[in-house]
C-alpha cells in the first residue's frame, strides 16, 4: 500500500477512511494503526464476498474466459487469505502468495477445466 501511496494511489473508499476513522497520514507515516487495520479487515470481508459471488459465473461462461475468472477469483481470494495472516498490517508490507500455492491453484483449476470438458463436451462451432 505504501508504494501505491507513493504513486498517489488510493484503492479503498475514502468514506470508509472517514468511517473508521483512518486518515492518509497513517498510510504517509507507514502506521498500521489498530483503525487503519479495522479498515482492512472491513474491505478483506467485502472483498472475499465479492469474489465468492463473482465464482459460479466461470461455470457459464466460455471455457477460456472461464479459466480467467477462476484463476482471477481464486488468486484474489489468495491474497485476501495472506493479508488476513498478517493481521491486516498491509502498509509499508505487501502481502504475497507463494510460487508454491501459485502453482497449487494453478493446477487445481486446470484440473476443474479439464473435469468440466470430460462432462460437457464443447459444441463445435460452425465454419464460416
Amino acid at each position: 500500500m505504501s508504494l501505491d501511496y507513493a504513486k498517489r494511489r488510493i484503492y479503498l473508499p475514502l468514506e470508509d477512511f472517514r468511517r473508521f476513522g483512518v486518515s492518509e497520514d497513517d498510510i504517509r507515516n507507514s502506521e498500521n494503526t489498530r483503525p487503519f487495520r479495522e479498515l482492512m479487515r472491513f474491505e478483506v470481508a467485502r472483498a472475499r464476498e465479492w469474489f465468492r459471488q463473482g465464482l459460479p459465473l466461470a461455470g457459464i461462461v466460455d471455457r477460456r474466459l472461464a479459466t480467467d475468472i477462476e484463476l482471477f477469483s481464486r488468486g484474489g481470494l489468495e491474497i485476501l487469505n495472506a493479508i488476513e495472516r498478517q493481521g491486516y498490517a498491509v502498509v509499508g508490507r505487501r502481502p504475497a502468495i507463494s510460487k508454491t500455492r501459485k502453482l497449487a491453484l494453478v493446477g487445481r483449476v486446470a484440473l476443474r477445466r479439464m473435469a468440466r470438458r470430460v462432462r460437457e463436451p464443447e459444441t463445435p462451432r460452425k465454419l464460416q
